[in-house]
């Protein structure tokens, strides 16, 4: 079965607004090391307990969703529809400019205090 999300988050980047260090090179498996680190640069915190919680959360979610049988999905998301709210595909489409007929999206994530949307780009198909 294809993977419906597919997580390739790694990297991180020091919380502090004033500071611009990052390591893109880090993996997620390795967060934990960072777990209340100081930033190298400033000393900041670079990966809080809620931080590395809300990964880990996004990943766990991902592996839900792969794990479900195609038969079952669309009755999935129409129970989590119904839960939760979530932006309409129109709302998303417009506000970032995706192309009509788009299939798969790349979204990034920023995972500070909370989970929020960076960026949404298409994925070419072909």
């Amino acid at each position: 079965m294809e993977q419906r999300i597919e997580v390739t988050g790694h990297g991180l980047k020091c919380d502090n607004p004033s500071c611009d260090w990052t390591d893109p090179t880090v993996q997620v498996d390795d967060y934990p090391q960072w777990l209340n680190a100081p930033c190298p640069k400033c000393g900041e915190n670079v990966l809080t307990e809620e931080d590395l919680n809300n990964t880990l959360m996004l990943r766990n979610i991902a592996k839900l969703f792969n794990s479900i049988p195609e038969e079952n999905f669309e009755e999935f998301l129409k129970e989590i529809k119904e839960t939760i709210p979530l932006s309409s595909e129109e709302e998303i489409f417009e506000k970032y400019d995706l192309p009509e007929g788009t299939e798969r999206v790349n979204v990034t994530l920023n995972v500070h205090k909370g989970v929020h949307i960076t960026n949404v780009k298409p994925i070419d198909n072909g």
